[in-house]
């Protein structure tokens, strides 16, 4: 019995953090209640209090799924095995572009973020280190493609995901930003922009465009 009962256990705390994202997304963290979530999940309240202590520790335990989700994201885009005999320029431009399509696809997410995560030093703090893993990321990925770009390769990789995550920001939290992130080719000149400020040479970068 206790495998079937370990299973429907993982099964419900998925269905919970999957109820809790889309409460939170549509909401926001000060408008969702646990209530809404528990009906969201087609289960009880007292369901959600035996694996949740509060909303604070719903909506920090959502946001760890997600950084766990989006490192793996990254560290797809600069695998082995996703970038051989791809030029830096396509593999780059495919991460940008990528990373536009996840903020488009948790949008009220990361706006519930906004809302709450940066005042809570908690759930900050899993922000900052899913940006500081990121960046060594990349900087692991350029040093092994741009040995000669050091030491000034560090600073460039710092201002390049500045303006990526400043970019995807704006369009987050303005609607009427001057390009939104809806905007294919204001992803496509982003990457070409981050791609520049990374020093990449000609010979890296591809002619095509990712559509």
């Amino acid at each position: 019995m206790l495998p079937a009962v370990q299973r429907r256990s993982r099964e419900m705390a998925e269905r919970l953090l999957n109820a809790g994202e889309r409460v939170f997304s549509e909401r926001g963290f000060r408008g969702a209640k646990l209530s809404d979530i528990a009906e969201a999940a087609d289960c009880s309240v007292g369901a959600v209090y035996s694996r949740f202590k509060d909303k604070e520790a719903l909506f920090l335990a959502i946001l760890k799924r997600f950084a766990t989700q989006a490192r793996q994201q990254v560290a797809g885009y600069f695998s082995a095995a996703a970038t051989e005999k791809v030029p830096t320029g396509e593999i780059l431009r495919n991460f940008v572009i990528g990373t536009g399509h996840t903020f488009r696809r948790h949008y009220g997410l990361f706006r519930a973020i906004v809302e709450h995560g940066l005042d809570d030093p908690i759930s900050a703090a899993v922000i900052v280190r899913l940006r500081e893993e990121n960046e060594a990321e990349l900087l692991r990925f350029l040093a092994e493609r741009l040995p000669g770009a050091r030491p000034e390769l560090a600073f460039r990789v710092r201002v390049a995901l500045q303006m990526l995550n400043g970019y995807l920001f704006l369009g987050l939290l303005n609607r009427q930003a001057p390009v939104p992130i809806a905007n294919e080719q204001g992803l496509d000149e982003l990457a070409t922009a981050l791609i520049a400020t990374l020093g990449v040479p000609a010979a890296e970068i591809d002619v095509g465009r990712i559509v």
